[in-house]
């Protein structure tokens, strides 16, 4: 993801350059750049794209002849190559510092260590919950933890929703079926509707976009009109 967010940054630098008084001598350099993070992005291994880490080299930027060319435009695209440039650097650094091989054999290590802190954390997890339950108290962390438990179940070891989350999302669907019922009996038309009812283990809500007309009549021709808490709390309506 962040080699496509650098390509693209490159191909507005690119768009930049090509303008009648952008800086046309840098795209030579600005397409090898291009290519050789493709060449890596597309690397069909984690050693293939490590070795294109490594040997990776940036091409200068080809002296600037043209007088007419904009020297903000010039100082734009140095700048914005500047950024990628140090972007794939913190990439290198941070996920391509040693080989496969040697990765491998630190994460190997590390087993035995990481076997002893996943026990201590159970061990203190489970210590924790009985303390609180001898005294008759949750927190935040366990009120998500019990709406989780209410909200799904699992089946063949895959989470999936619990009956009392479809009755839930059933009832959300219903009340925003009304709502849009009763923005009809206005003399609202509703040209587009995608809302879609999303369920999570805090809360359901729904979110899309509502596209509304309002009679010749209305103050407001445009409008933006809250659904009912009820049934969403992130959601964007816009009407023509």
């Amino acid at each position: 993801k962040l080699l496509v967010d650098v390509e693209e940054t490159i191909l507005f630098a690119e768009g930049i350059c090509r303008e009648e008084d952008g800086p046309k001598a840098y795209l030579g350099a600005l397409e090898s750049d291009k290519s050789r993070l493709k060449k890596i992005r597309e690397a069909e291994s984690f050693a293939a794209m490590q070795e294109g880490f490594s040997g990776l080299s940036w091409e200068s930027l080809a002296r600037n002849r043209d007088k007419t060319v904009s020297e903000e435009k010039i100082k734009l695209v140095k700048e914005l190559r500047e950024e990628w440039k140090k972007t794939v650097s913190t990439i290198r650094e941070d996920y391509f510092f040693a080989s496969a091989e040697e990765l491998q054999k630190d994460m190997c290590g590390a087993k035995t260590n990481m076997g002893v802190l996943a026990k201590l954390v159970k061990e203190f997890s489970a210590a924790y919950t009985q303390k609180k339950q001898s005294k008759n108290m949750i927190d935040f962390g366990d009120m998500e933890h019990y709406a989780l438990q209410i909200l799904t179940e699992e089946v063949d070891g895959e989470y999936l929703p619990s009956p009392a989350a479809k009755e839930y999302q059933e009832k959300l669907s219903a009340d925003f079926q009304k709502f849009c019922l009763n923005l009809e009996k206005k003399g609202v038309q509703i040209l587009e509707n995608n809302v879609k009812i999303y369920s999570d283990t805090a809360r359901a809500s729904a979110r899309g976009t509502l596209t509304l007309a309002e009679t010749i009549g209305s103050k407001h021709l445009t409008a933006k009109k809250e659904l009912p808490s009820s049934d969403a709390k992130d959601t964007q309506q816009e009407g023509n």
